[in-house]
């Protein structure tokens, strides 16, 4: 049964790890667990895989990764 907060309907929460590295936290996701990207920001520098924020989505799961201006990073998790 969902529980509202704020006005939000909650039905279920899960762990997810923070990013520190964008670049390793890519491409552990695209190469070794097979997820997809399918869309990301331009690159930082001339590595591809430098970037603030992905999107990669494997077997209706979508998983995006984002360095947030402080610096930290963020890790969101849905249903596709």
């Amino acid at each position: 049964m969902p529980v509202e907060v704020a006005g939000l309907a909650i039905k279920g929460l899960c762990p997810l790890p923070s990013v520190f590295d964008m670049r390793v936290a890519t491409r552990f996701y695209r190469d070794v667990r097979a997820l997809t990207m399918t869309g990301r920001s331009p690159s930082l520098s001339g590595d591809p895989d430098h970037v603030n924020r992905c999107l990669l989505q494997s077997q209706g799961t979508q998983v995006t990764h984002r360095t947030h201006p402080d610096g930290y990073g963020l890790c969101f998790q849905w249903k596709a």
